[in-house]
């Protein structure tokens, strides 16, 4: 499928391969073949990015995922050369010995936690026993404000830090929807509030601009929304550079019991998707369950002086809710395998 957008080329394929989780083999053989296929094409990717023409080759849970896009002519020389790739890969050896030790090696640290394990013998909670994470609601329509103490008395410097509770981020449909608003609303806010009026982030004036923001969303043009949407979707797709990051990234979804190791993907597939009908339904919901009025929201908010009191009386949440159940994930020996 291709889609050009004043100029601009996007070309997303999706080779759909079902036996490719099927097994730990056949998911090996095609994070290999993934790898050794971008290898390949980075003799003339160089060349190509210089040009203003990106490509990108991954797995996602249907398959092999070919993306290119651009904003030139050249864009469908570029595809029909990955493609071509792909189907007469020449495998070079030194190069497939590096990507396998690679991985490899990626495997090899999941010996730490046999290591771990052996250590400290660990016995498995029955799962009718497991602690469930759960997050506190705020009441709907609800306005509070705490007003905290400035560490270092001699700063004159104050601020005023405004949360809009939107949904729960387990919903995605919620998630994208606000990552695609604070795209569209982090420049223009801070030009107003900061530059133009410079009254130093005034909770009126947040409100007050929230509110003529309506307006400028409605007359946003279609070129000016993907606009905002291609940069949204190349930051939830940018590569970690830092292994560390990728391991903070996984550790994140393991903490939270969510295990959407792949909603980078995911919430890019969604992006795509959105209209700007959506998004302009979606913030004037949001704006009407806010009740936004210039200055109202200190006038009728409820002071916060007690956190601990304050969280008691909120109701808790049914806890996460994961993208898939770990625990009854297991492979039969006999799973087809990739020829």
């Amino acid at each position: 499928m291709c889609t050009s957008i004043q100029g601009a080329l996007v070309s997303p394929a999706l080779f759909e391969e079902p036996l490719i989780y099927a097994s730990a083999e056949n998911n090996v053989k095609a994070r290999l073949f993934s790898d050794l296929v971008r290898g390949a094409v980075e003799e003339y990717s160089y060349d190509a990015e210089l040009a203003g023409l990106q490509n990108n080759i991954s797995l996602d849970s249907r398959g092999l995922f070919l993306d290119a896009n651009g904003y030139n002519d050249k864009l469908p020389v570029l595809l029909e050369q990955v493609v071509t790739t792909m189907r007469d890969l020449d495998i070079n050896e030194d190069r497939y010995e590096i990507i396998k030790e690679r991985l490899t090696r990626g495997e090899d640290a999941l010996k730490a936690t046999d290591m771990v394990e052996s250590i400290m013998k660990p016995r498995v909670l029955p799962k009718a026993q497991w602690p469930i994470l759960r997050s506190l609601i705020v009441t709907e329509s609800s306005n509070y404000v705490f007003r905290k103490t400035i560490k270092y008395p001699a700063n004159v410097n104050h601020c005023v830090e405004t949360w809009f509770y939107v949904g729960s981020r387990e919903d995605r449909d919620v998630r994208t929807k606000t990552r695609l608003l604070d795209q569209m609303l982090h420049e223009p806010a801070f030009d107003q509030l900061r530059t133009k009026e410079q009254l130093e982030f005034l909770d009126s004036r947040i409100e007050a601009f929230l509110m003529r923001y309506a307006d400028t969303l409605e007359k946003m043009s279609k070129t000016e929304f993907e606009d905002h949407k291609r940069s949204l979707i190349v930051r939830r797709l940018e590569k970690l550079i830092k292994l560390d990051q990728e391991s903070q990234q996984n550790w994140s979804e393991i903490e939270s019991e969510e295990y959407d190791f792949e909603f980078p993907q995911r919430d890019a597939a969604r992006i795509r998707q959105l209209t700007k009908a959506e998004i302009v339904d979606f913030f004037n919901q949001k704006k009407a369950d806010e009740k936004l009025s210039p200055g109202d929201a200190m006038k009728t908010a409820e002071e916060i002086t007690d956190v601990g009191l304050y969280k008691a009386g909120l109701a808790a949440s049914s806890g996460a809710r994961s993208v898939k159940d770990i625990t009854i994930y297991n492979p039969p020996f006999d799973s087809p395998t990739l020829s």
